[in-house]
């Protein structure tokens, strides 16, 4: 192909379209049948398959074959179409076929020569009138040929055979073949002679003389071969075989099968026949193919039916050799030379849609107004898109088409991007519909295509920029038909990636049906009503011109009585689609058809159905429903090698279709869909779906009514999808199928019993096709894995779903990787299981899965390992099992114990994205319940959609090197938000968005700064139409101009507060420090009205309507009422509530909602009710609520429908009812407060935030009052803040946010054994080396120090020293010694003094240590030594050095002089070195940091680090390597650095708990805090090898001597995570864990289990059978 024409077809041009290249090889075999039996089955059996398989391995393509010879049914030869129809399908072959697509086997028979069905009235006349010249019978002529004036010209025509010979279809009439066969002979005679006289008259040419002698099998090859330019060696094949003697053996009874002999003589040869086959083979082909794609054999005639597998096996084996051979040679050749284009996704998408365009123009008529307003849009300026809309059926699709006909004619040199939306997997996914539009844009525009991102956010962004490509020299023009033909995935209906304004130059169509009411409402929100066109329904004049001008360009009319037929339906409808309906049906009518059979409905389904009729009683009841059943359940399409499969599977199909001939391979005749197909080709559409060239059904009212009629008897429907099933499921590949035999095919095949089976040869089914050594470039089976989970479903077949899909662990896996988590939650969703706990661990794990899904493994087994009891069934069993082996061999860690949460039922979703800070800022709901907003620490608005937590649109706003966006405001009433900066160094930009729509409306550069903001809340904004109102709290209030951020007025306040209030008409400002509020007008900025207060206003809170107030005094609790409405009341006090005789409410904030007024407290809030005024609830939040801190404020929300009031108390969601005001049910939401609480306008469901994470989680209402439960694994009542294990790590204590929860955790059994220290506020807990004791500093107390049992809980004793004079105390690698260092309060000098634990006895050494600054201390060589880190405070500066004392006798034995005082470590308990960084000064003076290992006792240095660590290292118990904060491995022997893990996360937060070795240092792990997991890699390997999410901040992590890994996390959870070094000691260890874990999931299930399961056993998949066993794990799962 040249570049101009690849050039024009990516631009978009409608003419001279190449040939549409696909992902298909399809070939078709031309043969005569009789004498190439052996070789066909050979071919079937052994080579077909070899070559489908090599397709798809290798190239990802189909292989298809067309053998349209065997298996042709009566109607077939009734209608005489056969032949039609096999030119038809070489067409699509040489359409279709990449590489070779024409195989003729071409022996020594001629073949069947069938009449001509058509001839050309003049051509009839001159053979008619030659017969009658020389005196023949032409009454056979008249009988079977009849004249059809609505050909134009006129034609005659072959009538069916059944038609004049009635009996001839019924299967056993011989008498009624026979007469048949006598015509045929006689008919063909006169037809030979006639053709000769007017050939020697010159009446006709050769070409029509030799039609008349022409066999099938020659036309075959004509259309295949001869009429091709000389490329077509390239393409065909022809196998010759020759039986050298056959001509001795021309008595035998099998030779006819061979040779053509005369029908009058069998034992005579048709010489006639003989010498145009001779001609034909002999030059005609060797001309065209030369020798090279000849494949020549000789053979000896067989007495054993001429030729058989055993006499002639040599010879077969080799044609199998050498056709597999050269058709593998031919299509790598093919795919070599085509792979850019066969390859080129983009140009085949492109060029699809194109085709589609041109079929449709081809039949486009009228609608002149339509285009008329479509052209005045091509030739104008336009900001908005073109809309058209109308009713399914009304033509859209095909006037976009002629849109994008008629761009070259208004825009020259334009790009034209054109899509049929959900004809092509890239038009029916957003995702890859954006990714596709984008590739060819920038293609068209010369950029490079890999800038398209993958990312979807990414992708819509970019989209959006690329539109600003199109310059008036090159236009851009985007036509997208039918947007309700998108999948919902990405939330395509909520349309956030349509463009709001478009660029200059650029031109936008979409369209969408009525019907569609969701999309068609969401358009009508966003673009103007102009922008909009409506496509009505044809005029009953107009349908009738339409249905005349398709015909004339068809070459046909009607007559007048059957242009009235049609005239009378168009009286009942004039759908385009009905009209495009009835020309179809009367495209076929013959002019001689009788009245009576011109038969056609009133409407699309009416005729739908009669079309369906038709089809059914022309090709057989059965074969005709049960296939298009197959293509309607199939719901998005199938390919034909999967329909022909299906069929070949279907034995109720090949019972029906045998009846009279039983074929020696037992499946499917191609040419009986062909013909199907050949019927209906115009209702179908051709698409690649799952990478797959399939086809559909065109138009939603044909998938409707197909559905209807065929699919709604249930017990058909289940058949059909179960049948469907086991093909996915591969049940059949290389298996014989049984089937029965009705006792007529018994008779004929010659069999005694009814049984008998077959293989089918049907497709193999692998989840993977291929794949690379290393894993990659994998090729996966996305039909089967799309499908296969449907047609189990719909087959009622559940157990097996379940157990080979829900549950199949490698199949979620598989699924994942290969296409998306949405698709594997929607599989659950489908199956009734959206509410189950795989569902909800799924969906709260997406997060991580997009990133990292080889993490689904620990994802599923850590939630699930407490879930399963010990009589699970198997394939639940199962999917815990194979998840703790992938958890083994893929994540190197695999759960100790259960270590994730399992949501509650009313926890809709939590959203944890890396990009939102800690407590993150959230915008209230949208006013239609569909959004949210939040501000990201990257300048980017992220907003999510409210119902299912995904994220619709990442809005960028400005660089983050240009300066933080610190504030987001969302407007009173508005669903805009308004985002700027405190710090407003250079410029002072604000950005309004629409978050409901997901745009970002505008830029305003304000032309004034405010440089004194001290805190974020200081700065406030709201907006009108076209005014910007600026807020600085106590310092100013500004307007500015919405468009041109230009200041129109200071206003002379210092305000508390400034809202605007009368429908934006007017400025409410509170004065600071005064008892007033003032008004002012927005428009002239006059002063309008001064309301004046008792006391000093708190806050001022207003309806929604912004008419009405509610003022809230600062040291009353009183609330003034004020109208707010516009008007010469506004400012007037309407009334005050008193509520002074409430207890304990200092009023926070109050929420108006129609008549009531909720006004919240610190502890409680009260109910108001404004026209009775009076309080109707005071409600107390309960005590049992309190933390054991203060609360000092609270949120509540009165749900829209009055009923309830929800409080977010602390971590507390609570529900009270309005009735009563009795708390209905609670839920401890987090382990940290809740900050924001907003409720959604619908009033269905709440979101919320809290302090310590940047988690936001959405909550459902109703669920709520359903007294949801939940489980948590592990975990302390707060965030897990400090962490200390023993030596071995078999014991840990952990002190949360709480400073009294301290709980002692045994590690070996996975729980927690007490908690300690209840009743005393205490620090950082230690733990003695042996684990039985910890020791914790309390902190106010003349006895400090505390010594805790931790195996009883109990305290053991404490240490008389007060909390004010202890400086440190430090725990002996011995279990029993203890360092303190106290202050004294008298001389301020420090000492140090050993004691032995647990007694707390005094050793009797004590140190003084002066009055020097103590950094750190640390005992060394099994508690040999003490290191003291020391700053020494000299006039001026200081000195810094280290020094050891002994322990034994405290005397000072070394100083180490420079080294720093707070990094000091020691190597392992019995190293006589320690390490630490120390100031190293060169020869030349300067000074800098090092890092040396130096020994204890003589202080020389050992090593020094060529390259210093940034932290101090963690180092194992050999002493050989250490990790520091950075993920640093260094050789401590050495000095050098041997390593660095995951280098892209560059240095790490000090916040964030540093990396771990393995105690014999060949492993590391490490946090990533941003990807949220925790990571192990191989020290000696330098390689990264597994890595568990955490869904949570992690606080700190230990490992220990067993490599567990304990990580303490913000929200309480205690993760215990067993690595797995060697995978052979994996399956002990999954037992273990198992059975460990089970053990305790009993404890779980008795305890809070029932309400997590569904209490609906009927509930979908409700179908269960009888048979199938119940199982309550099955519903947890």
């Amino acid at each position: 192909m040249s570049d101009a024409s690849y050039k024009a077809v990516l631009h978009g041009c409608l003419d001279n379209l190449p040939t549409l290249n696909s992902r298909l090889v399809r070939i078709f075999i031309s043969s005569t049948f009789t004498d190439t039996r052996e070789e066909r089955n050979v071919l079937l059996e052994d080579v077909y398959p070899k070559l489908k398989l090599h397709c798809k391995k290798e190239y990802g393509m189909d292989f298809q074959l067309v053998d349209m010879r065997w298996g042709v049914p009566v109607e077939s030869a009734d209608d005489h179409q056969a032949t039609e129809l096999c030119l038809q399908e070489i067409r699509n072959c040489q359409r279709l076929s990449t590489g070779p697509n024409f195989v003729t086997f071409l022996n020594q028979k001629h073949g069947y020569r069938p009449l001509q069905v058509t001839i050309p009235e003049a051509e009839f006349d001159n053979l008619y009138k030659s017969l009658e010249e020389n005196g023949h019978d032409t009454s056979l002529f008249t009988l079977w040929y009849k004249k059809d004036t609505n050909q134009l010209p006129p034609i005659y025509v072959l009538q069916p055979i059944s038609s004049i010979i009635p009996g001839y279809k019924d299967k056993d009439n011989k008498e009624a073949k026979a007469q048949w066969n006598d015509v045929y002979d006689k008919l063909r005679a006169e037809f030979k002679f006639a053709s000769d006289a007017c050939f020697q008259k010159n009446l006709i040419s050769e070409v029509d003389r030799h039609k008349y002698y022409m066999s099938v099998t020659e036309a075959e090859i004509f259309n295949g071969i001869l009429k091709l330019p000389d490329s077509a060696a390239d393409h065909c094949l022809c196998f010759v075989r020759i039986i050298k003697d056959i001509t001795s053996h021309l008595d035998h009874d099998k030779a006819w099968r061979f040779i053509d002999v005369l029908s009058s003589d069998s034992k005579s040869l048709d010489t006639e026949a003989q010498t145009i086959l001779s001609k034909l083979r002999d030059e005609k082909i060797v001309e065209k193919l030369q020798n090279t794609n000849i494949s020549r054999h000789t053979v000896q005639w067989s007495e054993k039916d001429g030729i058989n597998r055993q006499d002639h096996d040599s010879y077969l084996s080799t044609f199998k050799d050498s056709f597999f051979n050269s058709m593998v040679d031919k299509i790598d050749k093919a795919v070599k030379q085509q792979r850019s284009l066969i390859m080129d996704e983009l140009y085949i998408e492109v060029l699809q849609h194109l085709n589609m365009a041109r079929e449709r123009c081809s039949m486009f008529y009228g609608r002149e107004n339509i285009l008329l307003d479509i052209k005045c849009y091509l030739s104008e300026q336009c900001e908005d898109p073109v809309i058209l809309y109308g009713q399914s059926g009304c033509g859209k699709t095909s006037i976009m088409a002629q849109t994008a006909h008629m761009v070259p004619s208004f825009l020259q040199n334009a790009v034209v991007v054109l899509r049929f939306l959900g004809t092509s997997p890239d038009s029916s996914n957003l995702r890859r519909l954006l990714h596709s539009l984008c590739e060819q844009i920038v293609v068209c525009y010369g950029k490079e295509r890999t800038s398209v991102p993958e990312d979807f956010e990414e992708l819509k962004d970019f989209f959006s920029e690329l539109l600003k490509l199109g310059t008036k020299e090159k236009p851009l023009v985007i036509i997208l038909d039918s947007l309700d033909q998108l999948a919902r995935d990405h939330n395509a209906y909520k349309l956030h990636w349509l463009p709001r304004k478009l660029p200059p130059f650029v031109k936008f169509f979409v369209s969408t049906y009525t019907e569609a009411s969701d999309l068609l409402g969401t358009l009508k929100n966003i673009y103007l009503k102009q922008s909009f066109i409506h496509v009505p329904v044809f005029s009953q004049e107009l349908s009738t011109q339409v249905l005349k001008a398709w015909l004339k360009k068809s070459n046909r009319t009607l007559s007048d009585e059957q242009f009235s037929l049609v005239e009378n339906v168009f009286i009942k409808c004039t759908l385009p689609l009905f009209v495009k309906l009835t020309f179809d049906q009367v495209l076929v009518w013959r002019s001689y058809y009788i009245l009576d059979k011109c038969m056609l409905m009133n409407t699309v389904q009416d005729s739908i159905n009669t079309l369906f009729s038709q089809l059914e009683k022309k090709h057989g009841n059965v074969l005709v429903t049960r296939a298009l059943a197959y293509v309607t359940a199939s719901m998005t399409g199938i390919s034909e090698t999967e329909l022909e499969d299906l069929l070949s599977l279907d034995d109720d199909v090949l019972t029906n279709v045998f009846q009279i001939h039983v074929p020696p391979l037992r499946r499917i005749p191609p040419l009986l869909w062909v013909r199907i197909r050949h019927d209906i080709s115009q209702y179908l559409v051709d698409k690649e779906v799952d990478e797959v060239r399939s086809f559909f059904w065109y138009h939603r009212q044909f998938f409707e009514t197909a559905e209807r009629r065929y699919l709604s008897d249930e017990k058909l429907k289940e058949e059909i999808h179960s049948l469907m099933a086991d093909y996915y499921l591969g049940k059949w590949v290389g298996v014989e199928k049984p089937f029965r035999y009705t006792p007529e095919q018994m008779k004929r095949v010659g069999v005694t019993s009814p049984e008998g089976k077959a293989d089918r040869r049907i497709s193999a089914q692998p989840m993977i096709y291929s794949a690379d050594s290393d894993g990659k470039n994998v090729r996966y089976n996305k039909r089967k894995l799309n499908k296969l989970p449907y047609h189990l479903f719909e087959a009622n077949r559940h157990q097996e779903l379940r157990s080979l899909c829900l549950l199949n662990f490698e199949w979620n896996e598989i699924k994942l990787k290969a296409i998306s988590l949405q698709e594997v939650l929607l599989d659950l969703a489908l199956c009734g299981e959206k509410e189950g706990i795989l569902h909800k661990a799924l969906k709260a794990s997406q997060q991580t899965l997009r990133k990292f899904p080889e993490t689904l493994a620990m994802e599923i087994s850590g939630r699930l390992l407490a879930l399963l009891p010990g009589n699970v069934r198997v394939d639940e069993m199962k999917l815990l099992e194979n998840s703790l082996t992938a958890c083994a061999q893929k994540c190197r860690l695999v759960p100790y114990q259960p270590c994730f949460g399992i949501p509650s039922e009313s926890e809709m979703y939590t959203i944890e994205n890396a990009k939102l800070p800690i407590n993150p800022k959230i915008s209230e709901i949208s006013s239609d319940s569909t959004h949210f907003a939040t501000l990201s620490a990257d300048n980017e608005v992220l907003i999510w959609d409210v119902n299912n937590g995904e994220l619709d649109a990442v809005i960028e706003l400005r660089k983050k090197e240009d300066g933080i966006l610190n504030v987001m405001s969302k407007s009173f009433g508005k669903d805009v938000l308004i985002i700027g900066t405190i710090n407003q160094i250079k410029t002072n930009p604000v950005y309004i968005v629409n978050f409901k729509n997901c745009a970002l409306e505008e830029k305003i550069e304000l032309e004034k700064k405010y440089s004194k903001i001290a805190f974020f809340d200081d700065l406030k904004f709201d907006i009108t139409s076209d005014r910007l109102l600026v807020t600085v709290l106590k310092q100013s209030a500004d307007v500015f101009d919405r468009q041109s951020g230009k200041l129109l007025h200071e206003f002379d306040v210092n305000p508390d507060e400034a809202i605007l209030i009368a429908e934006d008409k007017m400025i409410l400002f509170h004065p600071k420090q005064t008892n007033m509020y003032t008004i002012y007008r927005m428009d002239t900025f006059e002063f309008v009205y001064q309301i004046s207060c008792k006391e000093t206003p708190k806050a001022i809170f207003m309806n929604a309507q912004r008419d009405f107030g509610c003022i809230v005094l600062e040291k009353a609790n009183k609330v003034d009422l004020v109208n707010l409405q516009q008007g010469p009341n506004v400012g007037q006090i309407a009334g005050t509530i008193d509520l002074n005789k409430v207890k304990d409410l200092t009023i926070q904030r109050v929420q108006l909602v129609d008549d009531l007024c909720l006004i919240t407290g610190i502890y409680s809030f009260v109910l108001y009710d404004l026209k009775s005024k009076k309080v109707t609830k005071e409600v107390r939040i309960p005590e049992s609520y309190d933390p054991n801190y203060r609360v000092l404020e609270f949120h509540t929300v009165l749900t829209p429908d009055l009923e309830h009031i929800i409080a977010g108390y602390d971590k507390n969601i609570i529900l009270f009812s309005v009735a009563t005001g009795k708390i209905l049910h609670s839920i401890e939401a987090t382990k940290s407060r809740i900050s924001r609480l907003h409720i959604s306008p619908a009033g269905g469901l709440i979101v919320t935030t809290n302090t310590r994470n940047n988690h936001v989680t959405a909550w459902d209402i109703m669920s709520l009052k359903n007294k949801p439960r939940s489980y948590q694994p592990l975990s302390l009542n707060n965030s897990v803040r400090y962490m200390c294990a023993d030596r071995l790590g078999t014991t840990a204590v952990c002190r949360s946010m709480n400073s009294t929860e301290f709980a002692v955790v045994d590690v070996s059994l996975g729980q927690t054994r007490c908690f300690i220290s209840k009743d005393y506020e205490a620090m950082t807990p230690c733990i003695t080396e042996d684990g039985k004791y910890a020791v914790l500093r309390e902190y106010h107390s003349d006895r400090c120090l505390k010594v805790w049992d931790t195996v009883s809980g109990n305290l053991v004793t404490t240490f008389p020293i007060s909390s004010l004079n202890l400086k440190a105390f430090v725990l002996g690698m011995k279990s029993e010694n203890m360092v303190v260092v106290t202050e004294s309060e008298n001389t301020g000098q420090n000492s140090m003094e050993l004691y032995s634990l647990p007694s707390g006895n005094q050793t009797g050494v004590k140190i003084p240590l002066g009055k020097y600054n103590l950094m750190q201390l640390v005992f060394a060589e099994n508690d040999k030594y003490i290191i003291v880190g020391i700053e020494e405070q000299l006039h001026p500066g200081v000195k810094i050095y280290s020094r050891s004392y002994s322990t034994k006798t405290g005397d000072e034995f070394q100083t180490y002089d420079n080294m720093h005082p707070k990094h000091i470590q020691r190597l392992t308990v019995g190293s006589d070195c320690f390490l630490g960084p120390r100031i190293n000064t060169d020869k030349a003076g300067n000074k800098s940091w090092e890092t040396a290992v130096l020994n204890i006792e003589t202080g020389d240095t050992m090593v020094t680090f060529k390259e210093s660590p940034v932290s101090v290292l963690s180092i194992g118990w050999e002493g050989h390597y250490g990790i520091d904060r950075d993920r640093n491995i260094f050789n401590i022997k050495t000095g050098d650095k041997h390593c660095q893990f995951d280098t892209h996360l560059g240095e790490q937060k000090k916040s964030v708990p540093r990396p771990l070795l393995t105690t014999d240092e060949n492993f590391a792990f490490w946090l990533d805090v941003g990807a949220g997991v925790v990571k192990v890699g191989n020290v000696q390997t330098k390689q990264v090898i597994g890595m568990s999410p955490i869904h949570s901040i992690p606080m700190n992590i230990t490992v220990t001597s067993e490599k567990v890994v304990i990580i303490g996390c913000e929200d309480g959870r205690i993760m215990m995570l067993q690595m797995i070094e060697d995978k052979k000691d994996a399956d002990g260890i999954l037992k273990r864990t198992l059975k460990h874990s089970m053990r305790k999931g009993i404890k779980v299930k008795n305890s809070s289990l029932k309400a997590l399961q569904r209490n609906d056993t009927n509930k979908e998949p409700g179908k269960t059978k009888a048979n199938e066993k119940s199982s309550t794990a099955c519903y947890i799962l």
